[in-house]
């Protein structure tokens, strides 16, 4: 990501006695290990990277990416709001794909959303997972005893979700926190289930009760994580849609992707 003072975290983690360091370059996630070497009263960081590719290190490093636009924000003296505000953009450089950032402060305010900007100013500090963990209230009081990003895993749509967050600091004192998530197992193969258990209940209920069921957010049954169920009629309209509502009755039969593929057409 630009704006990330890698070599400064280079340096900062071979002093501190070498280890691992994620940071963006060539528009990807690498990690790289160091060591501290002296030579002639002369100290040196060795290092060797590689590239991941992996949801894992694609969450440390978009959260990154977005603590370092924060800092330099920040360090121009500009409203930190304006931070949030690229966070909350769903077609900005903070998401990719299913990633996207999300921001709170310690009080549980949601300040910054890339998925749904609608919940910025909504308080989510007693948000809880299917457990019964207080998702958000747990971030904080790691963070209050780290200096480094934190983990924290929880349940959310019937599916195990990893959240990785790093606290920032206002210019005035005021903290908060600047996280990504991911689903680790919403794979292939519970995509493949999620589709044929629909299919079955299609088959069982008709369309009236498929398109109710699919679509509605009460229950996470045919949820799956980030996984939802899609119907489309064979001109292409949605006449069902897990993930957002708003899309059903659009036509997509000629709607492109990014490389200029009509996705829907060719399925």
């Amino acid at each position: 990501w630009v704006g990330t003072p890698f070599v400064k975290q280079l340096i900062k983690t071979a002093k501190a006695g070498g280890g691992w360091v994620t940071y963006g370059w060539h528009n990807s996630t690498k990690i790289s290990y160091v060591q501290l070497v002296e030579k002639e009263g002369v100290s040196y960081v060795i290092g060797s990277g590689y590239f991941p590719h992996s949801k894992e290190e694609a969450v440390v490093n978009i959260v990154k990416g977005g603590v370092a636009m924060f800092q330099k924000i920040k360090k121009e003296k500009q409203p930190v709001d304006w931070a949030f505000s690229r966070m909350s953009y769903p077609s900005g450089k903070f998401v990719a794909g299913n990633l996207y950032l999300y921001a709170l402060d310690f009080r549980g305010n949601i300040v910054a959303q890339g998925d749904r900007p609608g919940l910025i100013g909504s308080n989510a500090w007693n948000y809880q997972d299917e457990n019964g963990l207080y998702v958000n209230r747990e971030i904080v009081k790691k963070l209050q005893t780290s200096t480094e990003g934190v983990w924290v895993e929880y349940i959310s749509k019937r599916a195990t979700k990893k959240a990785y967050a790093e606290k920032v600091k206002g210019s005035g004192g005021k903290q908060y926190f600047i996280a990504c998530g991911y689903y680790p197992g919403a794979d292939r193969e519970q995509a493949v289930e999620l589709v044929r258990k629909a299919y079955q209940f299609m088959k069982l209920h008709g369309k009236t009760g498929a398109v109710q069921a699919f679509s509605q957010r009460r229950s996470d049954e045919f949820r799956y994580g980030d996984l939802f169920i899609t119907i489309y009629d064979l001109k292409g309209k949605i006449i069902a849609d897990g993930g957002n509502v708003d899309n059903i009755g659009k036509n997509m039969y000629s709607a492109l992707d990014e490389d200029g593929l009509a996705y829907v057409r060719g399925s």
